[in-house]
């Protein structure tokens, strides 16, 4: 299956607009909508407050614990 990937606004009266799709007139295409993370240009502090809250949607029953480890130690005395 050919996935294309586009990046566009909702207009004021809530509609979108794709221009130039590389299917032929006809064609049956799925079409999936999702909510587009903060563009990399946008202000540093609505890209914080987006992946905190992303962080806020993770479901875990697991209990993480920080260690200090050296690259030496994940990837081996060879690890370049």
């Amino acid at each position: 299956m050919r996935t294309y990937k586009v990046r566009t606004q909702v207009s004021s009266e809530g509609h979108i607009v794709i221009d130039d799709l590389p299917f032929s007139p006809g064609e049956y295409v799925e079409v999936s909508i999702s909510e587009a993370l903060p563009h990399p240009g946008a202000d540093v502090e609505e890209r914080i407050a987006h992946l905190k809250q992303s962080f806020g949607t993770i479901a875990s029953d697991a209990e993480i614990t920080l260690v200090s480890t050296s690259r030496e130690q994940l990837y081996g005395p060879d690890a370049r």
